[in-house]
């Protein structure tokens, strides 16, 4: 359960089909995301797991948003060295816990995080477009990227304000570096 909801989670988190010129931040396709009918039975032991854990999801130290955790059935696909759930049961029945399981597959870092608060769908673009030239104050263009700073790599409003002045390699850097670089 936690490795679906991480996946679907780091779809809506990441922007990922937005971020492809979409208009939708989820597809109800097993090819690509989670399959979701409307009215369809469940059960209700799926459901109650489902209640009790939905604010989780998997990450990685330092990284807040979810992790894209991939997988499979692992009999009608196959997915080499990514999480299934014949693989999963497999590991189960030699006594592995379900973290256990989850580090065998994505990485011994890998932990349990909960969102602090559950709330509609995110969207960062301001209805403007980012152009050569714009300024800071342009249409709230960088007050979004400033908060999509804030949110994905947990920068201070204080290192985004010194960060104004860098060039695009230096806050690309400071993304990918530790943030003790920003001060």
């Amino acid at each position: 359960m936690l490795a679906i909801m991480s996946f679907t989670l780091n779809r809506v988190y990441t922007e990922w089909y937005r971020n492809k010129f979409y208009d939708f931040t989820i597809t109800s396709s097993t090819a690509y995301d989670q399959k979701w009918v409307n009215g369809r039975n469940v059960f209700e032991s799926i459901s109650n797991v489902v209640d009790e854990i939905f604010d989780n999801y998997l990450s990685r130290p330092n990284v807040k948003q979810p992790i894209l955790t991939q997988y499979c059935d692992g009999k009608r696909v196959t997915c080499p060295n990514r999480l299934s759930q014949w693989g999963s049961k497999y590991l189960g029945d030699q006594n592995y816990s379900s973290i256990d399981i989850l580090r065998y597959y994505y990485g011994q870092d890998v932990y349990i995080n909960a969102a602090e608060q559950i709330s509609g769908i995110p969207y960062s673009w301001p209805g403007t477009n980012l152009d050569i030239g714009s300024s800071y104050d342009d249409d709230g263009v960088f007050g979004v990227l400033n908060a999509k700073m804030h949110i994905k790599y947990g920068f201070t409003h204080e290192q985004i304000s010194k960060m104004q002045n860098y060039t695009l390699d230096e806050t690309i850097e400071a993304c990918r570096g530790t943030h003790a670089a920003v001060g």
